[in-house]
């Protein structure tokens, strides 16, 4: 056999039990990488607050809002932005309910 041919035995099938490990350890390392991004290790160190609004809380990747984080809300159209505006307002006196300080 000349030396740049690989041996049949030496590679995994593509469905065999062998392959397989290698594929569910690899996504379960993807997963637990996202989910670091998503809610990092210092999330446990600050205490979240919410405006109270279950359906909120479930969509922010923390489960809830974290007092020093940096927020974006806008609107998809311009006629909306006064709701966006009011939404920030709240979230705004919410924060200041929970801590006090400056806030940008």
């Amino acid at each position: 056999m000349p030396r740049d041919t690989v041996s049949p035995d030496t590679i995994a099938p593509p469905f065999s039990r062998h392959h397989a490990s290698k594929g569910t350890q690899h996504m379960e390392d993807l997963r637990a990488r996202i989910r670091a991004l998503e809610r990092p290790g210092w999330v446990e160190e600050e205490k979240l607050f919410s405006l109270g609004v279950a359906e909120i809380d479930r969509q922010l990747p923390a489960g809830g809002f974290l007092p020093a984080a940096l927020y974006e809300v806008s609107s998809d159209r311009p006629v909306d932005a006064g709701a966006a505006t009011g939404f920030c307002i709240t979230l705004l006196a919410a924060l200041l309910k929970h801590r006090h300080g400056r806030v940008l």
